[in-house]
């Protein structure tokens, strides 16, 4: 808030190119999955804990809704993601991009979230 016009400040955020729409952090409220959902599109995380090393795939549903992301031994207490944006769609004439960072203190417990999305184009 501009206190000497009662306006609300205008924020504009961008990194190596890339604009960035929307970005948070949040706590999941368990072990197992959360949802992050942005313009009607649905961001799904799933951990899974197994035995073999950290791994992470990507699946789609038919309807281009929604995309699911299993995160395999995202446990890290020092923080596992994405190295760089993902593209994962399109957004008025723009290409959409998806980034996260996640970070637990084990398999077993609750997980932190960061998340930004991007557009460019």
């Amino acid at each position: 808030m501009n206190y000497a016009t009662g306006k609300p400040l205008s924020v504009t955020l961008s990194s190596n190119g890339y604009d960035i729409l929307a970005s948070g952090t949040f706590i999941t409220a368990g072990k197992d999955s959360a949802e992050i959902y942005f313009e009607g599109l649905c961001f799904k995380l799933v951990f899974i804990n197994s035995d073999r090393p950290m791994n992470m795939s990507v699946e789609g549903e038919p309807s281009g809704k929604m995309l699911t992301f299993r995160l395999e031994n995202f446990s890290n207490p020092l923080g596992s993601g994405t190295s760089e944006p993902l593209e994962v769609g399109s957004k008025m004439g723009k290409k959409l991009y998806f980034s996260f960072y996640i970070t637990a203190y084990d398999n077993e417990s609750v997980k932190q979230v960061t998340y930004t999305f991007y557009s460019r184009g």
